[in-house]
Order: structure tokens, then C-alpha cells, then sequence
């Protein structure tokens, strides 16, 4: 089955929020994943078809919809993500230290004891 996964904040939020919706255009079939996201909205790469990326439901026609799949996100799962996060920025400061623009640019040999 084809999907389609976004994370977007939700207003007012910390927290991001996940959609999962099909994959295809009601239209003809086409992946939506060969389209890309406008505002709100995942426009369907074949014909420009718009669909609500929070609720699937199309802005234009409201009986058109991407069916959209309930989801559970574990509280371990979001703290972990976090964790990486965090980890990520905190190696791009040390980066920056060191005089890199570039967190690939931070190398073993940059670290002492």
C-alpha cells in the first residue's frame, strides 16, 4: 500500500503532529509522493490535485478525500527523537567552535582530552 508521512507543528504547540494518508490521487491513481506540499496542502504532481495534508480531505471538493490512517506515537518514541535532536544541535555548536560551517566538516580530530 502506498502512504504518505508528514510531520507538521501543530499551532500553538511544542509538540509535531503525523499524518499518514494514501498515497494516491483520487483523481488518476497518480503517487502522491511525485507531488510536493503548498501551504497546507499536497498537490498531487499529475494534475495539481490539492488535499488538506492534516485530514486528506480535498479544499476543492470536499467529498474527495486521500483516506487518512489513525497513528500512535509512544511517548519513548517522541523523547528519543528529542534525544537526537538535541544531540544534533549540541554537535553543530561544538562544530561551529571549531571553526566549521558544516557539522560534516566536525571530525574525531577536532575532539581533545
Amino acid at each position: 500500500m502506498d502512504l504518505v508521512i508528514i510531520r507538521w507543528p501543530r499551532k500553538g504547540q511544542d509538540e509535531e503532529q503525523v499524518s499518514v494518508l494514501f498515497g494516491r490521487c483520487q483523481h488518476r491513481g497518480a503517487l502522491m509522493d511525485d507531488g510536493h506540499g503548498d501551504g497546507d496542502n499536497l498537490i498531487c504532481g499529475l494534475h495539481n490535485r490539492d488535499y488538506d495534508y492534516r485530514t486528506g480531505v480535498r479544499s476543492y471538493n470536499p467529498a474527495e478525500r486521500l483516506q487518512r490512517f489513525s497513528i500512535w506515537i509512544e511517548k519513548s518514541a517522541q523523547q528519543l527523537n528529542n534525544f537526537f535532536r538535541v544531540s544534533t544541535e549540541l554537535m553543530q555548536v561544538m562544530a561551529r567552535a571549531c571553526g566549521h560551517d558544516d557539522l560534516g566538516k566536525f571530525c574525531i580530530d577536532d575532539l581533545t582530552t
